[in-house]
């Protein structure tokens, strides 16, 4: 797993920290004869295919969010492969389903695959955002203590965020659990304007 700091200069002011999977970096290198740092930078712009198309709004809660609750001005976006598991790694006949992430080859090519939960954690309170540009086939989610966690609610792609098939679901922990479609109206409650619903 590589790990790609930059600051963007983004209108939020954020530091952003990419954490980018062996197998994304060699896919990359192979299917394109780009320099990695403007790959890196590319990739964490496209990390806002994620809030599309309510961009504008979405950009304006992540930045009250972080103010309001006083939270690290850093991001964090992990991008690499998702699948999930039952029970046992891959073993699909248990009920309980865990979403994970190919983190790292070894060295026969195999892939280890990291628990998404447990990166979550990992990062909560040390990042104001979490990214997470991890294909999520078993429609899981996921929760933190104080993080902003932005993930996509199946397969990730941008051909799919585009047609609809693909939603972006937000985990805030002082705000539960909303589509992005409900970003307008979550935007308004941070700013005093409207009430939670109870």
């Amino acid at each position: 797993m590589a790990l790609i700091k930059f600051d963007l200069g983004n209108e939020r002011g954020l530091e952003r920290t990419l954490y980018k999977s062996d197998q994304i970096i060699e896919e990359d290198n192979k299917r394109l004869k780009t320099p990695p740092e403007y790959l890196d930078a590319e990739f964490s712009d496209k990390s806002f295919y994620l809030t599309l198309p309510h961009i504008s709004a979405a950009q304006e809660f992540i930045r009250r969010y972080i103010e309001n609750f006083n939270l690290p001005k850093r991001e964090a976006v992990l991008y690499a492969h998702g699948t999930y598991t039952s029970g046992g790694l891959f073993n699909f006949s248990k009920k309980s389903k865990s979403w994970v992430y190919a983190s790292e080859a070894n060295e026969s090519r195999e892939n280890r695959f990291g628990n998404v939960q447990d990166w979550v954690d990992e990062k909560d309170g040390s990042e104001g955002v979490l990214y997470l540009g991890v294909c999520n086939p078993g429609h899981l989610d996921v929760t933190s203590r104080s993080s902003l966690i932005i993930y996509p609610d199946s397969i990730l792609s941008s051909h799919r965020m585009v047609t609809g098939k693909c939603k972006t679901k937000i985990y805030a922990p002082e705000m539960g659990l909303f589509g992005i479609n409900d970003i307008e109206e979550k935007l308004q409650i941070l700013e005093g304007k409207r009430t939670a619903a109870a």
